[in-house]
């Protein structure tokens, strides 16, 4: 007989323990068995006999449960582990582990461990070109995401990047970023002034505009706080005498993360280098004089690393004397004091470099010991890609016609002569920082053009108003210090088109397009194309909308579809509905028919356009930076031809033709990556632009100028090379994360598409049974109905301006939605709405279970079928450990054992079945009858089993405590050191130097606060050795495992 429930009552489901409501009025009778009416607490009534519920008591202790046998269902385990991830994010997963838009690569997952292990949040991200820094940044700010509530992020990078930033972001992360202007950042600064705790930004902001003087002020006068801070071209910051550098300061004072992004810190020299990090940390990065003992000091931990790494089996005695030669410097007893040192050493001795297992925790280690590993991380292709593709290029040569040629000299005379005749009317030349002025850019531009497509030229002259642009503004903004530059440009530009004489030339010509050799050389570029690589895609690069849109009309005249995209072309990131950019690249990719993509620079920055490799360089840019950068879209990670097509239009008896073909070829531009290049060659190219310019060159002047820059290129990249060799000796490369990253996955560290998918469906099913998650299209492809119960659920805890809260609900408002948990899906179609930890409806899941924990059953009976354990049937407990220190550490413990021989499994094959169960587990259905007094005899060898692990987590944790502390007292102490030396040379000079006696009190006062300052944060550093560890016991219950 079933007990009887009073009304009101609390009552909970026993099959499904999670499920807690009140008794709504008397039972009814029915076949002799008493139903109750239920109320749940999201307003559901249901029906329900007597014998399924029972009376509940409140939350109890997980012990208690077991002994009870109060076990839920699979559903329940996977509830606990899985909100338990999302609301206390645990130091050992990582939440960016398949949780955006991008294609996987394990390479862009090591930034994300780097910057964990970072003890202060900050990393400098060095890798080549190509292999993906920016999609590395948003994994950080993923991660970040996961952790915390991130209310301000910066992005801040070059003028024509701007626009690459919030595409990827929105494209590959779902975070809407606002580009900012100053006026408009200068809003958020007020904003922040006005109420600091609500102003939020997700912001793009140009170099350019950031070192302004009076922006600058107006940041270090107010002083915003800002989560993350993220910069681009970082090497733009190093020279500590700028504008910029000093923005980037004092971003750093302002961020409690920062991440820098870079291609080539190590190609500028250990002191660019030191400047780049002293941005991060001020206070390790105190003096370059240390900075540079500790690089060869590193010199020895790098070389150990390589000999763990170099071949297999290791010779450990050789890591072992090579690690010791620190000792033999400066900072023995930094080294001697630190345990994980003496720790390593000791395992240096007594492990076997025979066994892979070893190896690795050494070389993990190991490359805890380098000393610029905690903010510095670089990757390259060497190290990544297998194979890469060779680029095989070809020269588009056609000679003009006598009438080509005669308007090409014309319009060429006429710019220099235009030129010459502006600097006599000015009596001076003005320039913008350290680029000619805007007259001389005009007149370059001009000649440029001509050289481009002389048709185009001539048909925008003729039909184009004065202020039209020819030139997308973002391309000519890096070469300006200021902001208006590149405006006040393309209006000189502009007027030059409206010269009388410039008029003349342009309709004398008019009829130039019917014998247009460039354009038909390209044609038959095409169709030769189409005997060898028929219908393949292909890109046409120029620098100028005018040469773009002539193409573009008169390939589709004769029969090729295309796209056109350049700066004029509207680019809304963050509203797919009116992103006309967007949309082309998106038609180019993936529309058969469209064979064609015509560009500028800003149109293709920033585009990964892996699936094509043909491209066409119709006019060449002068720095050939451009033209690496034009390559680089192809040449990227991922592409999967063996070889790129590069195809470069060169007319003989041009200017461009005896310079710039024979330049680059003369460097081996087109056949080989030259690195990046850009912070080394600015000053060159722009000497290359006033000479072309200003001067009537010989053939022998042209010869010697190329041979000079030329040559100036070769020692660069030598030079390159060189201090890419040296940074491998002194700065290290990691070669131990792919293990890391084999460890996340086997494990389980991380919110697994499969534990989300269970979560929604089990949440929907007990609460909103009539929105429906069901099978799409494909595997992977779900529809998803959400009624408006569920959306007003979500609302509730969302906040209303979310993004991709409203962009959720629209799309739910149209009907049935496509979704995915899988993050390559996601990737592969954009249009699909990527349910992630991000996403509004697992955030309000977690959220609801925040508010409403008593939904959430800690006891579960579960069967898994898995080749990680033995067979057999378990009590397992998982304990939530939380250890406080320097570095806290928040993880699972899970214990598993035997019910019958008390056989305890080990640590990770306890994580991996944990993981398992989880995911793909089901109910067990007769649960081993166990008394009470053995439920306690196992749960006693349990708590036994995890304080023999806690023992030794806490003497782990010490050791790297301990190192942490002994690392910041001695960097700590090596800046106070000297800081306090230039005082006491000023003072032991105040006689010598006859200072006056004010003077030398004020350097006496400056002692001794130095010294009160660093005793003081000694005392605060010491005060952190001391660990904090407790735990709490949040699941448990039965498995019975079976081998697969």
């Amino acid at each position: 007989m079933s007990p009887y429930f009073p009304s009101g009552a609390n009552v909970r489901i026993i099959t499904e323990r999670d499920q807690i409501g009140v008794v709504a009025g008397e039972p009814r009778r029915m076949a002799g068995e008493d139903w109750y009416k239920v109320q749940f607490s999201d307003g559901r009534i249901q029906t329900i006999p007597g014998r399924n519920l029972e009376i509940y008591e409140g939350a109890q202790d997980v012990e208690t449960l077991l002994c009870r046998g109060a076990f839920g269902n699979r559903e329940t385990l996977t509830r606990v582990i899985t909100i338990t991830k999302t609301q206390r994010p645990l130091s050992n997963n990582i939440y960016s582990f398949r949780a955006s838009r991008t294609a996987f690569y394990p390479h862009q997952i090591k930034p994300v461990l780097k910057y964990l292990d970072s003890p202060k949040s900050r990393l400098l991200i060095a890798d080549e070109v190509g292999l993906g820094k920016t999609i590395e940044a948003g994994l950080v700010l993923v991660e970040e995401r996961a952790r915390q509530e991130l209310n301000r992020v910066l992005i801040v990078c070059p003028s024509a990047l701007r626009q690459k930033w919030a595409r990827e972001m929105k494209s590959r992360f779902d975070e809407s970023f606002e580009i900012l202007d100053t006026g408009r950042f200068r809003q958020f600064l007020a904003a922040f002034e006005e109420e600091a705790e609500t102003a939020f930004l997700r912001g793009i902001i140009s170099i350019q505009a950031l070192r302004g003087e009076p922006l600058l002020e107006d940041i270090s006068t107010r002083l915003p706080h800002f989560d993350l801070v993220i910069i681009d071209e970082a090497h733009h910051l190093r020279n500590p005498e700028t504008f910029s550098h000093a923005a980037g300061r004092l971003l750093s004072e302002c961020a409690d993360s920062m991440l820098l992004l870079t291609a080539t810190p190590v190609h500028l020299g250990n002191e660019n280098l030191f400047y780049l990090l002293r941005l991060l940390d001020s206070e390790e990065f105190d003096e370059y004089s240390a900075f540079e003992r500790r690089l060869r000091i590193n010199e020895h931990i790098i070389r150990a690393q390589q000999l763990l790494g170099h071949k297999f089996p290791v010779d450990l005695s050789r890591c072992l004397d090579e690690l010791r030669k620190v000792e033999e410097s400066t900072e023995k007893a930094r080294f001697m004091q630190n345990p994980m040192y003496t720790d390593v050493l000791r395992r240096l001795k007594e492990y076997d470099g025979s066994r892979r297992e070893h190896v690795v925790e050494l070389q993990r280690s190991v490359a805890g010991l380098n000393l610029l590993g905690h903010v510095f991380t670089r990757s390259r292709k060497s190290e990544v890609q297998e194979r890469r593709p060779v680029r095989r290029a070809t020269a588009l040569r056609r000679e003009f016609s006598g009438e080509e040629m005669e308007c090409y000299q014309e319009i060429t005379s006429f710019a220099i002569h235009w030129y010459e005749r502006r600097l006599q009317e000015r009596g001076h030349v003005n320039f913008f920082g350290q680029a000619i002025g805007a007259d001389g850019f005009a007149a370059i531009m001009l000649k440029r053009q001509a050289a481009s497509s002389l048709p185009a030229l001539i048909e925008q002259t003729i039909t184009a108003a004065e202020s039209e642009n020819e030139t997308d503004m973002e391309e000519l903004a890096d070469s300006c210090e200021d902001e208006q530059a590149p405006k006040e440009v393309a209006k000189t530009l502009g007027s030059i088109k409206q010269d009388p004489v410039f008029q003349a030339i342009a309709q004398r010509y008019r009829e130039l397009e019917k014998q247009d050799s460039k354009y038909e050389r390209l044609v038959g570029a095409i169709r030769d194309l189409d005997q060898t690589e028929s219908g393949r895609k292909l890109i046409v690069f120029s620098f100028f909308k005018g040469t773009l849109r002539y193409l573009f009309r008169r390939l589709t005249q004769d029969g090729f579809e295309c796209v056109l995209v350049h700066g004029d072309v509207p680019s809304t990131p963050n509203n797919p509905e009116t992103d006309e950019r967007g949309k082309c690249f998106e038609k180019f990719e993936k529309d058969p028919g469209i064979r064609v993509l015509l560009s500028s620079e800003v149109g293709g920055e920033g585009l990964d356009l892996q699936f094509c490799h043909i491209l066409f360089n119709y006019d060449l840019p002068w720095n050939p930076m451009v033209v690496e950068q034009r390559i680089g879209r192809l040449d990227r990670f991922g592409q999967a031809s063996e070889s790129i097509l590069i195809f470069n239009f060169s007319t003989p008896n041009t200017i461009e033709d005896r310079i710039l073909y024979r330049l680059y070829q003369r460097i081996n531009i087109f056949e080989h990556s030259i690195g990046d290049l850009e912070p080394i060659l600015g000053s060159e190219v722009q000497e290359l632009e006033r000479k072309f310019l200003r001067s009537r060159m010989t053939p022998q002047e042209e010869e010697a100028e190329i041979e000079r820059v030329a040559s100036v290129l070769e020692r660069k990249r030598l030079e390159m090379k060189e201090l890419e060799a040296e940074s491998e000796r002194l700065i290290g490369h990691d070669e131990y994360f792919s293990d890391e990253l084999e460890r996340v996955r086997k494990l389980g560290r991380y919110l697994t598409p499969a534990e989300l998918e269970l979560l929604v469906r089990d949440f929907l099913n007990a609460r909103f049974r009539r929105s429906l998650l069901q099978t799409g299209p494909a595997p992977g492809f779900l529809n998803l109905e959400a009624r408006q119960d569920l959306l007003d659920f979500v609302r509730r805890h969302i906040d209303a301006r979310d993004p991709l809260l409203l962009q959720f609900q629209s799309k739910a408002l149209r009907g049935a939605i496509l979704v995915s948990f899988d993050s390559q899906i996601a990737f592969e179609h954009p249009e699909i709405e990527f349910l992630a930890i991000h996403h509004p409806l697992i955030r309000a899941i977690a959220e609801h279970y925040r508010q409403e924990s008593a939904g959430l059953h800690p006891v579960s009976r579960v069967a898994i079928s898995s080749d990680s354990a033995p067979e057999g049937t378990y009590l397992f407990l998982v304990y939530l450990l939380n250890v406080k220190g320097l570095r806290a550490r928040l993880q699972f413990e899970p214990v598993f054992i035997e019910i019958d021989a008390h056989g305890v499994l080990d640590q990770p094959t306890s994580e991996a079945l944990l993981s398992q169960m989880v995911t793909n587990g089901t109910t067990l259905e007769v649960v081993p009858g166990l008394n009470e007094e053995r439920i306690r005899e196992l749960i006693q060898v349990a708590n036994d089993t995890f304080g023999c692990r806690l023992a030794e987590i806490q003497v782990d944790m010490q050791a790297t405590n301990d190192a942490l502390v002994a690392q910041r007292l001695s960097s700590l102490e090596a800046s106070y050191r000297v800081k306090l030396g230039r005082q006491y040379e000023r003072y032991e000079a105040r006689f010598r130097r006859q200072l006056a006696p004010q003077y030398i009190r004020m350097i006496e006062g400056t002692i001794k606060r130095l010294e009160s300052e660093l005793e003081s944060k000694k005392r605060e550093i010491e005060q952190s050795r001391r660990l904090d560890p407790r735990y709490e016991l949040i699941a448990g219950g039965i498995v019975s495992v079976r081998r697969i």
